[in-house]
């Protein structure tokens, strides 16, 4: 099997797998959807790489790309 198949392979068990995070994920927002919906600021951090990727999230919620929409408060 070529390189290509193999990672469409993993690819494929790893989309069928992620139906069962559902339950999850949802645990996980449960705490952002409540502080954005009380009209408070995301705060969101990291250290070295993980910093970068705050700031990266961070400016997505401030931001917008293809949908006009307020700006979600986060820093």
């Amino acid at each position: 099997m070529s390189l290509f198949l193999q990672n469409l392979k993993q690819h494929k068990e790893l989309f069928e797998m992620l139906d069962s995070l559902d339950e999850s994920v949802a645990k996980a927002i449960a705490p952002i959807v409540e502080t954005l919906q009380s009209k408070k600021k995301l705060m969101i951090c990291g250290n070295g790489g993980s910093a970068a990727d705050s700031q990266h999230i961070a400016a997505e919620f401030t931001g917008r790309f293809i949908k006009d929409r307020p700006p979600i408060a986060a820093m």
